[in-house]
């Protein structure tokens, strides 16, 4: 029987494809040499394409950044929301503690890339703060929604304030990647991260 030919891509679908090579090319050379020496040059060299279609993709470097920040910010929030799948108050908010682990372990060079750009956005007059900040409110919204879920239902406590709550949670996962990131050979991920989950699971206890 005669083979069916290939569909032809089309020019969105190309598109997407470059900008996601460019992307993960980009989270690369991040956690190899940092934000200074990710320039659109060396994006190009080694994604291999041109500096000019570099260029006409993001713009600037804080364009590519901003793409970087929006792409890795978008491939947490699956994973969260698979591992979450409908779960509300407590279990959720446990749930999302595991998912964080998870997400390093599986995509470790998403995590560092991101935290590399969360310090850079908090450099003066910083061209990331206001994406960085964007990010961080999202999640600080959904954290704080299940907490008042959680309250609504009676699995959690109804006395804890559910800003400071998902605020401290946002810090805690800040702190242990930041300590991670130092000394990710000797820092014992899995133990730090079944201590705070039993103290999650306390201070949440009505």
């Amino acid at each position: 029987m005669p083979t069916r030919p290939e569909r032809k891509l089309t020019q969105d679908e190309r598109s997407a494809i470059s900008d996601q090579r460019l992307i993960d090319a980009a989270i690369h050379l991040i956690v190899d040499v940092g934000t200074a020496g990710t320039t659109l040059k060396a994006l190009g060299d080694v994604s291999g394409y041109s500096r000019g279609h570099v260029t006409y993709r993001f713009g600037t470097k804080a364009g590519l950044f901003k793409a970087v920040i929006k792409q890795v910010s978008e491939r947490w929030t699956r994973s969260l929301e698979a591992r979450v799948d409908g779960l509300t108050g407590a279990a959720a908010l446990l749930a999302c503690s595991d998912a964080y682990f998870e997400f390093v372990r599986e995509s470790p060079d998403d995590i560092r890339a991101m935290n590399i750009l969360n310090h850079q956005a908090c450099e003066p007059d910083s061209e990331l703060q206001q994406i960085v900040c964007k990010v961080k409110q999202l999640q600080v919204h959904q954290l704080r929604s299940w907490m008042l879920q959680g309250q609504k239902e009676g699995t959690i406590n109804p006395d804890l304030d559910a800003d400071a709550c998902a605020a401290h949670f946002i810090a805690y996962t800040t702190g242990i990647t930041f300590l991670w990131m130092l000394d990710k050979r000797s820092f014992d991920w899995p133990r730090v991260q079944q201590h705070a989950k039993e103290q999650l699971a306390n201070e949440l206890a009505v």
